[in-house]
Formats: structure tokens, sequence, C-alpha cells
């Protein structure tokens, strides 16, 4: 299986590549390297030097066909976000429906998404549902809020999912720590 992990020389990537490597798997990690580091990248995986919202992304699906792809890739500075919002849909919103129209053409099989729990804001009510209501405290949340399976990435997928069959899923993940970061 060949598997391409978007933002995958940042700190999640990298340790998801290095997981998809040691599943016997191929990976390629697609990465603009604005934040994530060459260096992180376990030996073994590949490096495509690009952006998500590049007009390129589709011609390099379709040349790597990957089974899979894990989208990290994010504009995740919430200070930026609220500085120029513009910058932030551009990243999140569009560079995710971009990879997802990408995606399908090359006939991917899977997409895993990972959004934030930064759309729920500040609930007191821990652990957070996906059933709860969202409430983003920034346009960065709000990005989050609105590329998940039960609004935008569902309806951006739905001739992806019933003309080449993929499967997708979304995750809101909170922050991340640990080694290497």
């Amino acid at each position: 299986m060949r598997v391409v992990v978007t933002g995958g020389a940042g700190f999640i990537g990298a340790h998801s590549c290095r997981a998809v490597l040691e599943a016997g798997h191929a990976v390629t990690a697609l990465d603009d390297l604005s934040h994530g580091k060459r260096e992180a990248l376990p030996p073994g995986a590949d490096l495509v030097v690009m952006d998500v919202r590049s007009p390129q992304l589709a011609d390099e699906f379709q040349r790597l066909r990957p089974d899979a792809v894990l989208h990290l890739a994010a504009q995740m500075d919430v200070r930026r976000s609220v500085a120029d919002p513009l910058f932030d849909a551009r990243v999140n919103v569009l560079g995710t429906i971009g990879l997802l129209e990408a995606a399908r053409r090359a006939g991917v099989r899977r997409v895993v998404y990972a959004a934030s729990s930064s759309a729920y804001g500040n609930s007191e009510r821990l652990p957070k549902r996906e059933s709860d209501p969202t409430n983003p405290l920034s346009p960065y949340a709000a990005a989050n809020a609105l590329t998940v399976p039960s609004t935008f990435t569902e309806a951006s997928c739905i001739g992806s999912a019933t003309e080449r069959r993929t499967s997708i899923c979304a995750a809101r993940c909170s922050t991340a720590s640990g080694r290497r970061r």
C-alpha cells in the first residue's frame, strides 16, 4: 500500500510516516516545509516539497497513485488566522477541497482528514464528543468546524465516494505533544 501524508514533515506527520513504514507500507510525505522539517522524516519516507494548495497536486497524486491519503497539512496558527482569515481559509478550506478533488481524480481509496478540537471552543464538558455542538472562537477554529464529515468534507467527497468508492474518515484532534516536538 502507498500512503501520502500531507504535512508529513511536521510533528504528527513525521510520527505518522514512521508508523506507516513500520506497518510495512510505502509512504510519501507531501509538505511545503513552512513548519515541517526534512530531518524529522524517518529513513525510507519519500518527500515531495509542495504546498497542498498547489495546482500541481492533482498531477502529483496521479504520479504517485496512493491507496490512501492522511491529510495533516494545515495553517495551524490561531493568531495568524485572526490577523489573516483569508489566508487561513485558503489553506484549511480551499486546500482541503483541492486535496479531496485530487484524491478523487487519482482514484484514492481512503482519505483520513485531521481537523482540530478547537471547533468546540472552550467547552467545559470532557471528554468532547463528535456530537457536541461547535463553538469556534477564531477563524482557524471555524475552518475546523466547517471541514468535518458532517458538513463540508462529506459534501465535497460525495462524488468521490459514489464514483470511486473512497472511504473518508475525519478526526478532531486535541493538542499533540511528545518526543521530537
